[in-house]
């Protein structure tokens, strides 16, 4: 739950790569308190389970926590970046079950397609670094020179290190916070998505006019 009260129908948000929700508070505050908005987490944030490898089986995933929060439809499916992706392919397989997706929001989203990216542990860790420290107006500091000769959970705890003295995360939390994150981007970046004979869901397509 981003922000559980109020009567409105509830908005269902899929983030962007590396699955966390935690940016996704923002929205949901200014929404406003008669705006229901709940996050849906990518399987993986925790560190600890694998991270699903392709868009269709994370939407069938979030679709299955879906109905266990709402065992019946109209649903309202919001997706950032990556994670509209996600949004799309669970209404694609909500409207094929015979559900009703009342709006599908997608935000600054490129449509489907194209070759995977070649993203490795530092590429993941310098972009994240550099996403994470951008919502609180710092500057990122790590390079690949830093990086490159530790070892993985090193890396990690320097990511981690980054952002509690940004005050990102608090202090002594364990590493598998930035574990985790790290782990569902590098599988969001490698993933495909190509869908053929898709159902007609109406979309509505919102693009910040400031990059």
């Amino acid at each position: 739950a981003l922000q559980p009260r109020g009567t409105r129908p509830a908005l269902y948000c899929c983030p962007g790569a590396g699955g966390n929700t935690l940016y996704l508070h923002a929205l949901a505050r200014a929404l406003g308190d008669e705006q229901p908005c709940y996050g849906v987490e990518a399987q993986g944030v925790d560190g600890k389970t694998p991270p699903h490898t392709t868009v269709e089986a994370a939407a069938t995933s979030h679709v299955q926590e879906l109905r266990r929060h709402q065992p019946t439809g109209p649903y309202y499916l919001v997706g950032h970046s990556f994670g509209a992706l996600i949004a799309f392919e669970m209404a694609q397989q909500l409207h094929q079950a015979g559900d009703v997706v009342g709006a599908l929001i997608l935000l600054d989203s490129g449509a489907p397609g194209g070759a995977a990216e070649a993203i490795d542990e530092v590429d993941a860790l310098l972009l994240y670094e550099q996403l994470g420290l951008e919502e609180v107006g710092a500057a990122p500091t790590l390079t690949r020179e830093v990086l490159q000769p530790l070892s993985s959970t090193e890396r990690l705890q320097l990511l981690q290190q980054r952002y509690v003295q940004a005050g990102i995360l608090p202090a002594g939390m364990s590493t598998d916070f930035v574990r985790g994150l790290i782990a569902v981007a590098i599988a969001d970046h490698r993933a495909t998505y190509n869908p053929v004979a898709r159902s007609v869901v109406p979309i509505h397509l919102i693009t910040a006019a400031d990059g």
